[in-house]
């Protein structure tokens, strides 16, 4: 049995049916209950458009008599798993679809009155079958009806558990139900586009009165505009009137009154006992009966909920089961033009997206919070962000195995429950043990690998929650995004939540003092192209690093420790190379594995890129000793390995120029002796407490 059912009557008397049984689907089946359903009318055959060889009828699962079979359950799902089995034909109901054809010639149908689908109540009211419809006999006696099944959408509930729905008033709620009805607005309201969409399976048409008439047929005709004018320009032979076609209409139809009042009467029967109330219909005339039920039923609930002391019983209820009731929105995406349009009622600062590509170059991993960039890399591994009241939490865990210095099952577990989380993998193997280490531990991710040959995919969803809301995966691009409806989001910025810098053009401070208050150092704010005039050739213009609050560390996962590297870099004219590589030297320095590097250990770390990873004059470099051979020599300690040259070329200029050795600055840095010896040829942080 579905879970949008009603029992309002004694079921015991489908156990005498022989197993299997449904209800044959469609407004009128021909069968009498308990009788064989032929179904070889189950599949069309060849037909033309897209759905040819598939399915032409079948059940209603519903509500079925099924027989416990261990070896019957074992071949269903045997085939269901075999991708190249027949079995799988395209369908709305799949699954529905499936048992059909599965049972299809031992069904036995089951009547109307045990599954009494509300919407299929008003196709009944088709001229062609009102009198013979298998739910007719109901339209004037719905008492009759054993099992109510609330098939469409919106459900009699969803005025309470669906914000869209919450500030409906009883006369739009009423039609919001309606007119979802297909059959309602063809016979009922007469819409004619309702009726043109009943047109090809019932032989009838809307005229251009408005009325209904049966369809004989097609002919062509000559538009009358388009015969005056041919009138008019009798000169020009060769003009023709331009003939069109149109339907040929007969005699009109009617849907009598009585059947459209008894549907009325059968829908508010239904919405009665759903909401408990045992008056006999004639009580209640057509739809204000069910305005009058609707109002009913949200009195019950207020009651209940009274009654539980839960004065939020819907969102209990449906964290229960568990839907999260924080990310429920109407806005979804939409088809305009042959695009698929992102809803525009998400604003941009509600908004947490994951995407990641693979370029020729290497993968590009970006993670967003409105528009704030959260982690931007280029290495290969499961990226996480996780928004909370607090701010960002940003991890990553690069595919090398070597690099897991983290227990990701530990780090997802003491995440709060239900923060919104964005991952982006970027993986050419496919070895993702830190995915399935993350869902483990609870983050709520799939735990299960994208297909091969996914290079990319991204997911969205909320911490501690097995169903994440949008997950993409493809060979070179994926994205995901979701929107959330937290009350403190609309005012969250990635920087509101953390102290900050701001550049000065007055105060330059020492590494020693940085070192002393970088508890406080957590963000230098000033954008990329802001020039800061200097006498002294410091350096002219600064980029954002992100510190930790705490400890004043430089992060790797948040970006900071490639931004400063970046920076410095820079400086002397050199492009960094491929963060993939920068990240296995990082990797060497960061000894306590904490993900962190101190502003000491960052410097001692751009000096060894510079002599490692580009082209030292040196006896290593005119050994030819390749780029990763001297990253792994290189001692983060700061020993000295034996280089004659301090100098380093520019990679295209074909000229050297001097440089101080940075790890003898962050040495000096110790003894204050930083400031001095930077000059002019290194750069100092401009800054001021915030």
């Amino acid at each position: 049995m579905d879970a949008d059912l009603l029992v309002c009557g004694l079921t015991d008397e489908l156990f005498d049916l022989e197993a299997p049984a449904a209800m044959g689907r469609g407004p009128w089946s021909g069968y009498a209950h308990g009788e064989q359903i032929n179904g070889s009318f189950f599949f069309g055959g060849a037909r033309p458009g897209p759905w040819g060889w598939g399915q032409s009828g079948g059940i209603n699962a519903g509500v079925m008599l099924l027989k416990p079979s261990l070896d019957t359950l074992a071949h269903c799902l045997a085939e269901v798993a075999d991708e190249k089995h027949p079995e799988h034909i395209r369908g709305n109901g799949p699954e529905q679809d499936y048992l059909s054809r599965y049972y299809a010639s031992s069904w036995t149908h089951i009547s109307v009155a045990y599954n009494f689908q509300l919407h299929q109540m008003y196709y009944a009211l088709n001229p062609e079958c009102v009198d013979s419809a298998d739910r007719a006999g109901f339209f004037g006696c719905p008492e009759r009806v054993k099992i109510f099944h609330y098939s469409s959408d919106p459900k009699p509930w969803a005025r309470l558990v669906e914000p869209a729905y919450a500030a409906f008033s009883e006369e739009e709620w009423l039609e919001e139900v309606l007119t979802k009805f297909n059959g309602y607005r063809a016979w009922v309201l007469k819409d004619p586009d309702a009726i043109e969409r009943e047109a090809d399976r019932c032989g009838i048409a809307c005229g251009p009165d408005g009325r209904i008439r049966k369809a004989l047929g097609w002919e062509k005709f000559v538009p009358m505009d388009a015969e005056s004018s041919r009138s008019a320009n009798r000169k020009d032979e060769d003009s023709s009137p331009k003939e069109e076609w149109r339907r040929v209409l007969g005699e009109e139809i009617f849907v009598p009154a009585s059947a459209i009042e008894g549907a009325a009467k059968a829908w508010a029967w239904a919405f009665m006992c759903m909401f408990g109330c045992q008056r006999h219909p004639d009580h209640f005339l057509e739809l204000q009966v069910t305005r009058t039920a609707l109002k009913m039923w949200e009195e019950v609930y207020q009651d209940l909920a009274a009654g539980l002391a839960d004065q939020n019983l819907a969102e209990t209820v449906m964290r229960s089961v568990g839907k999260d009731v924080t990310a429920v929105d109407t806005a979804s995406w939409k088809r305009s033009n042959g695009w698929w349009v992102a809803p525009a009622e998400w604003p941009t600062e509600q908004r947490l997206t994951s995407s990641c590509s693979w370029l020729p170059s290497g993968p590009q991993v970006l993670l967003t919070c409105g528009s704030d960039v959260l982690l931007k890399t280029d290495v290969e591994g499961v990226h996480v962000a996780v928004i909370t009241p607090g701010g960002a939490v940003v991890k990553s865990f690069p595919s090398d195995a070597s690099m897991l210095g983290c227990d990701a099952k530990a780090w997802a577990a003491q995440l709060p429950e239900s923060a919104m989380a964005a991952v982006a993998i970027a993986s050419l193997t496919g070895d993702l043990t830190a995915l399935a280490a993350l869902a483990e531990g609870g983050l709520g991710c799939p735990s299960a690998a994208p297909p091969a040959g996914c290079r990319a995919a991204a997911a969205v969803g909320r911490t501690h929650r097995g169903e994440w809301t949008d997950t993409h995966a493809g060979v070179d691009f994926a994205t995901a995004s979701l929107k959330g409806r937290e009350p403190w989001l609309d005012k969250y910025r990635l920087g509101e939540s953390w102290c900050r810098f701001r550049i000065c053009q007055t105060r330059w401070l020492s590494m020693k003092e940085i070192v002393e208050h970088r508890p406080k150092m957590v963000w230098i704010s000033s954008p990329l192209d802001m020039a800061i005039p200097s006498n002294h050739g410091y350096i002219s213009n600064m980029e954002n690093f992100s510190c930790d609050y705490d400890s004043g560390l430089l992060n790797w996962s948040t970006g900071a420790i490639p931004q400063f590297i970046t920076k410095v870099l820079d400086h002397f004219g050199l492009h960094p190379p491929p963060e993939s590589q920068v990240y296995q030297l990082y990797t060497a320095f960061d000894r306590d594995k904490n993900g962190s590097l101190s502003l000491s250990e960052s410097l001692r770390l751009v000096e060894a890129i510079v002599r490692a990873a580009f082209n030292i004059k040196s006896d290593m470099a005119r050994q030819n000793t390749s780029s990763s051979s001297s990253v792994m020599s290189y001692s983060p300690a700061g020993d000295q390995l034996k280089r004659p040259s301090q100098s380093v070329l520019y990679p295209g200029s074909g000229t050297v120029v001097s440089a101080p050795p940075l790890a003898q600055l962050a040495t000096q840095a110790e003894s204050g002796q930083l400031r001095d010896a930077m000059l002019p040829s290194c750069f100092m942080l401009p800054c001021m407490w915030a």
